[in-house]
């Protein structure tokens, strides 16, 4: 039976003064000269003829400032973080405030939890290498992991764009994983690669996943042969020691040769394409493994013994692309220092001012920059590192990591108050 005109009408006037006028239900009980509970009962038929539509905000005006900070650090990690690091770029007044991004991990059985925290972050990290004109990418099981990510058909870049990305891989091979036929990664499929996390290969199948399809193939001259370091070690090994009186000499000799290999000289000479990356990506190492896929090479090479090869995880802080980073917390005596030299001396890839060149250009002209995807509180030493000397733009980390770096950086301010 269709409701009196009285009834409709009266509905109406409480939603208009509930919804309208912001009344609470007993004013408008008295205005109206009804009764709480037919109020109640006109507000619910009201939301149902779609009269009054009801939406709910949070009312923080009556909270403290800790009751605030407190909420947001329940319900966003990445506010809590990002506070605390635009606070400690403030206060150290270095260059570069980093966007951060936090993933919680929601794990699926048949994945592991780095695997489930890529998944997350790859959609994030796809649309900024979009923005890119030259990439750089560093290597490690992290971005391998994103880079599988992008292979499959939710995650796969779309087609339709009108210009290639130049992916330029900044980092050699260790020892043990040298190429022994060939040093043309386009000649070896890359599932016969035995390691599929190397900077080379990582690039070579970036370029295949965001440029298919856009170079003309019948235009020969349009194609580009992508660059490939699988010629060039990571690290020169220790057994060449200019140290040595009888083998002095011999670092140098092979860091002219390796100056000499067209990709090489290409990426890493003057005014090369190192120099004008408008975008890195890279992982992080722990403080418990600084260069973890080189730790082996360096104890077969013979110039570090494994007791020396433990001293890393004092005198290194981790390591952002292969940059390493001195530890703060202890002062290297001589054997130390001389370790340290050597890790840094015999190192081929992207160096310090490299990364911090590519994160000042972003910073000054909107381009992604630095991007550094690091999972496990382990890596916060190498994060904090980057932080601190301005080499981060965007900051992808789990929730576990968060919690850490804002210790250390709590710590930081702590000491710094005392």
């Amino acid at each position: 039976m269709p409701r009196k005109k009285t009834e409709r009408a009266k509905i109406q006037a409480v939603a208009y003064l509930f919804g309208q006028e912001n009344a609470s239900r007993k004013e408008v009980a008295d205005r109206l000269g009804i009764s709480l509970a037919t109020v109640t009962r006109a507000i619910e038929e009201a939301k149902e003829e779609g009269w009054l539509q009801i939406t709910h905000r949070f009312i923080a005006d009556n909270l403290s400032p800790e009751e605030r900070n407190e909420i947001e650090k329940l319900v966003s990690p990445a506010i809590d973080i990002q506070r605390k690091i635009d606070k400690f770029v403030e206060d150290n007044k270095t260059l570069i405030k980093p966007i951060v991004h936090v993933h919680s991990i929601v794990k699926r059985k048949e994945e592991s939890d780095l695997t489930t925290f890529t998944r997350a972050v790859t959609n994030d990290v796809k649309e900024l290498v979009f923005q890119s004109y030259i990439c750089g990418v560093s290597w490690g099981h992290t971005l391998a992991s994103i880079v599988s990510h992008l292979q499959t058909p939710e995650m796969r870049p779309s087609r339709g764009r009108e210009r290639n990305i130049v992916f330029v891989p900044v980092c050699g091979e260790s020892v043990e994983d040298y190429p022994d036929e060939s040093d043309d990664v386009e000649a070896v499929s890359t599932d016969d690669q035995d390691d599929m996390t190397s900077s080379s290969v990582l690039s070579l199948q970036l370029d295949r996943i965001f440029n298919r399809g856009i170079v003309d193939k019948d235009k020969p001259e349009h194609k580009r042969k992508q660059l490939t370091l699988r010629a060039v070690p990571a690290l020169i090994p220790m057994e060449f020691d200019e140290d040595e009186k009888e083998k002095r000499g011999e670092v140098e000799v092979i860091r002219k040769f390796i100056d000499r290999i067209r990709p090489y000289k290409e990426i890493f000479s003057k005014n090369g394409l190192i120099d004008r990356i408008d975008t890195l990506i890279t992982s992080a190492g722990s403080v418990g493994g600084p260069m973890s896929r080189l730790k082996n090479s360096f104890a077969r090479a013979g110039g570090i013994n494994p007791e020396e090869l433990e001293q890393l995880k004092e005198i290194v802080a981790g390591d952002l692309a292969g940059v390493v980073f001195k530890s703060e917390e202890h002062a290297l005596d001589p054997k130390q220092g001389e370790i340290f030299e050597k890790l840094v001396k015999r190192w081929t890839g992207i160096k310090f001012c490299h990364m911090e060149n590519c994160a000042k250009r972003a910073y000054s002209h909107g381009k992604p920059g630095v991007i550094v995807v690091a999972y496990g509180e382990d890596k916060a030493q190498s994060v904090f590192q980057g932080i601190k000397n301005s080499l981060i733009n965007r900051l992808f980390i789990d929730e576990e990591l968060a919690d850490e770096l804002v210790k250390l950086l709590e710590n930081r301010e702590t000491r710094k108050a005392i």
